[in-house]
């Protein structure tokens, strides 16, 4: 049987300080008496899991541009808001232990989307949970109205609760009427300005089933479709089409990066199409969408799942905030991401070329010159006769690495270890590509493929390449940024 020792580290240390207290703390005045005490309040504010616990933030393959918490678990993010110039996001943590279980509700607030300050955990499980997942606020949508917010969390194994709130204090949760099927869900809920209703889409897990509902007071609910479906954490998005003005259409977003286009009338929603990938990274959890509230493009965050790096207290990041243009090209509506453009914020020292041959061989390196775990890399690559061409990051002097090539006679493109059917368009290739500590992301052809992907590169490994087999290519043009830290 696991116990959950949430608090058994504060119960040894208060012990131990009040054993030693208690030798002394009859001979001493009241003043020494006090100063005794206050250290005990500070040491018991630090350690009571009510914040982060304090990091250094600089650990070996801790990431210094994408979120992440000092220590455990972070998991899926629930919302993304933006209200006041101020982003809301409310994501699953495990403040406890390393396990992707006990997850709570914490929540983070930042000025420009790259810096993020954590506020505290709203929704916590009951202490008298009998396991690791029972009665945890597991996933919802937390809505920003004009004047308060109105939320919607899984309790897991119980149902789905409605709960508000003024300032981020929200009130006693009351249990939603008409969803009682829902015990272990996925509730995305927005308001829909032609009902006038409250629409909720949830994944049902034991039974992989999307329902559709609908409510005038968000608590009592009435089911109007139920469907097969393979993927959770849903995210129903309007989007403008951005090559066909004046034209909208619906994207259910879900996890592993999943996305399709569908027709939506309030009631009933029909898929179109096949399910298609917006990032073709492995470990991709569920993912938010931050849609109008006076930006341009809706912006998104992705859970990026990790092993447990060597060095580091935690695990599990977010990706870079991306910006969504949505296309239509015959009959059929595609996905791009790019990075948000204010990662411009964070540039430093910086490098760059043009026209520049490259031939066969790892003897005329390119990027020899250009040292760092945190970069940003953009520009444009022609094929003139090469079988085989691309990069290869944060590797020893050539060997390993993080590969990302262009296989023009196999047709194929490799993404780290993902290798996905591509061919060259005008015999050119272009790519943005993030690289953090911990964390690398791969834009191909402005968003066409995308993959992000927690990598373990060793410390020593610290050389950058542009490689080519079978022919020569020409770096038309490469900007390469060293990236400052968010912390």
């Amino acid at each position: 049987m696991y116990v959950k020792l949430k608090n058994l580290h504060i119960v040894v240390f208060v012990l131990l300080y009040l054993h030693v207290v208690k030798q002394s703390y009859h001979k001493v005045s009241a003043m020494s008496k006090i100063s005794f005490t206050v250290p005990l309040i500070f040491i018991l504010f630090f350690l009571s899991g009510n914040g982060f616990a304090q990091s250094r933030y600089d650990e070996t393959y801790r990431n210094q541009f994408h979120f992440s918490v000092p220590e455990n678990t972070l998991g899926s993010p629930l919302t993304l808001n933006y209200s006041d110039s101020i982003y809301q996001i409310y994501f699953q943590y495990n403040p406890y232990n390393l396990d992707k279980a006990y997850y709570q509700t914490g929540y983070a607030t930042s000025n420009d989307l790259l810096h993020w300050t954590y506020k505290k955990i709203i929704w916590q499980q009951p202490d008298d949970a009998v396991d690791s997942m029972n009665l945890t606020p597991w996933w919802g949508t937390i809505v920003e109205t004009d004047n308060s917010q109105k939320a919607w969390i899984s309790r897991w194994g119980k149902g789905i609760y409605y709960t508000s709130a003024e300032k981020d204090e929200f009130s006693a949760e009351i249990a939603t009427q008409g969803l009682n099927a829902l015990k272990q869900s996925d509730p995305f809920v927005f308001w829909h300005a032609e009902s006038e209703k409250w629409l909720m889409l949830a994944y049902e897990r034991t039974t992989k089933t999307m329902h559709v509902s609908q409510s005038s007071n968000g608590i009592n609910w009435q089911t109007t479709q139920s469907f097969r479906y393979e993927y959770g954490f849903p995210q129903l998005i309007e989007l403008p089409v951005a090559n066909k003005p004046g034209i909208k259409k619906w994207i259910l977003f879900s996890e592993g990066g999943k996305y399709q286009s569908c027709a939506f009338d309030g009631q009933k929603l029909t898929t179109e199409g096949t399910i298609q990938s917006f990032n073709y990274g492995r470990n991709i959890g569920g993912s938010v969408i931050l849609n109008g509230d006076g930006h341009d493009k809706a912006i998104l965050i992705s859970e990026i799942k990790s092993s447990q790096q060597a060095d580091l207290p935690s695990n599990g990041d977010f990706s870079f905030p991306a910006e969504i243009t949505l296309l239509e090209t015959d009959g059929n509506y595609l996905v791009r991401l790019q990075p948000a453009k204010n990662i411009a914020q964070l540039f430093d020292k910086s490098y760059s070329w043009q026209n520049e041959r490259i031939y066969p061989g790892l003897g005329k390196n390119l990027l020899r010159r250009v040292k760092g775990e945190e970069l940003y890399i953009k520009g444009t690559i022609q094929n003139i006769n090469s079988d085989l061409f691309g990069f290869l990051l944060r590797s020893n002097r050539g060997n390993g690495g993080n590969e990302i090539s262009v296989n023009v006679k196999k047709k194929y493109i490799t993404l780290i270890r993902k290798q996905i059917p591509f061919e060259l368009s005008n015999n050119e290739v272009n790519f943005e590509i993030l690289l953090d500590r911990s964390v690398l992301e791969i834009y191909i052809n402005d968003g066409e493929y995308v993959l992000s992907e927690s990598i373990s590169p060793s410390p020593e490994a610290g050389n950058h390449f542009i490689t080519t087999s079978g022919g020569e290519i020409m770096v038309k043009n490469l900007e390469i940024f060293r990236i400052r830290s968010v912390w």
